[in-house]
């Protein structure tokens, strides 16, 4: 898989009722965890975590072996939410805040915050949601590049839209270019589902690492495919799983091709194995 499974770029791994389209979805953010993530190790990276008193995540790590690539968080709570991550790239002792968090009146998350190399912020996503309490849209802002600018003025440049089925998981995604206020070009993926546990939407603060991985963090199961189209290129995955007794994925086979003008250029397989403790 081209992204692995926690990875330090992008997160990538990954009580089902059926519901009308029109009831409403518990959130899987609010569904506490029966067993917390603990490991997953493949053959290109491993990743683990460590947890507070209150069994939330209190340091996350991920090292990408053959890329000698080290990624070391540590995670702050304030009135139970968290609040803020320390990231570095070089050791757990050279932490800088990456990302700061904001929640709307419900306690959601409605804005991520990102702090640039210059230790001021300068991008943000903010979150909409439907009457379900579910993702319809973020909207993605950056520091305007345009010169003249006074201050540090932002400009919306992209938006993702969110299309969920009736058990909760996102089964369309729609991210829209915006250039100068004008929509321009598109990518849109598509996902399908098995009818097990996804423990990173049981586990919220594993999704606000990577809070744009929404799909992986936020549906209820785990993805089985997920296909990315743009213009005469897409991406496809697939995903095989094997489940413990509580139906939690312990390994996972991904396969991850990249297709030019109807023709797969890359091809790569990943097998993963996950770890969790009580």
């Amino acid at each position: 898989m081209k992204k692995s499974l926690f990875s330090a770029v992008a997160l990538t791994v990954l009580f089902v009722a059926c519901k009308d389209d029109n009831d409403t979805i518990t959130p899987q953010m609010q569904i506490k965890a029966t067993k917390l993530f603990l490991n997953s190790v493949s053959e290109y990276d491993s990743t683990g975590v460590t947890y507070n008193a209150a069994n939330n995540v209190a340091t996350f790590s991920s090292f990408a072996q053959k890329e000698s690539y080290a990624f070391y968080s540590e995670l702050v709570y304030g009135n139970g939410k968290l609040a803020k991550l320390l990231v570095s790239e070089d050791a757990p002792t050279a932490l800088e805040d990456k990302q700061d968090y904001e929640y709307n009146a419900a306690g959601d998350l409605s804005k991520v915050m990102i702090y640039g190399a210059d230790k001021l912020i300068d991008a943000y996503d903010s979150i909409v949601y439907d009457n379900n309490g579910r993702y319809a849209a973020m909207y993605s802002f950056g520091v305007s590049q345009e010169p003249g600018t006074e201050g540090r003025p932002f400009e919306n440049y992209g938006k993702t839209l969110y299309d969920w089925d009736s058990k909760g998981n996102l089964i369309k995604e729609i991210y829209i270019s915006i250039i100068d206020g004008q929509e321009t070009d598109s990518i849109t993926t598509v996902y399908t589902y098995d009818d097990k546990v996804n423990f990173i939407a049981i586990q919220p603060e594993l999704y606000l690492i990577h809070p744009r991985e929404v799909a992986i963090g936020l549906s209820v199961n785990n993805i089985l495919t997920l296909r990315t189209e743009y213009s005469n290129y897409s991406e496809a995955e697939t995903n095989v799983y094997t489940y413990d007794g509580d139906g939690y994925p312990v390994t996972r086979e991904n396969t991850s091709q990249s297709i030019q003008d109807g023709e797969v250029v890359y091809t790569r397989v990943e097998n993963t194995s996950i770890r969790y403790v009580k």
